[in-house]
């Protein structure tokens, strides 16, 4: 994932989560499973030149539903969920910015973003090797591809 986001004047560039693993089936189950997934890391810069240290570590699995309607990828939420824990270390501080589980992926990875826990407007381009969406917010861009295992 590679995340560069303006939340409120603060710059913050992220990348990582390497080797979250999606397992979709033919039946329309999907597994998103995060755990040994490397954080996602980065920096925060603020107005005035505060800048911080961000660490986003993921573990847990998430399973829904997918179905493709014309050239849409849609999920509906399923089963249990991916726990989320941000960090962020400023002046030597280290602060809980978020610690909660989140049971639709899709809305976790827009949430990123900025969706407030809602699958925001996107993009999504596929090949039969690779998967990336691409939200594009107000306040910046984030995109994660997917990489076909064998």
């Amino acid at each position: 994932m590679h995340a560069t986001l303006d939340l409120n004047g603060t710059t913050m560039h992220l990348s990582g989560g390497d080797g979250i693993l999606a397992v979709l089936g033919q039946d329309g189950h999907a597994d998103y499973v995060a755990d040994g997934t490397r954080p996602l890391t980065g920096t925060a810069q603020a107005a005035g030149g505060v800048s911080a240290d961000a660490v986003v570590t993921m573990a847990g699995t998430a399973s829904e539903h997918w179905s493709v309607s014309g050239d849409q990828f849609v999920s509906t939420p399923g089963t249990g969920g991916v726990h989320v824990i941000e960090t962020m270390k400023v002046a030597g501080q280290t602060f809980t910015v978020l610690n909660a589980t989140q049971s639709d992926a899709m809305a976790f990875l827009g949430g990123l973003a900025g969706g407030r826990g809602q699958v925001p407007p996107h993009t999504m381009t596929c090949d039969a090797q690779h998967w990336i969406t691409t939200y594009t917010l107000p306040s910046g861009t984030l995109a994660y591809s997917w990489h076909r295992d064998g």
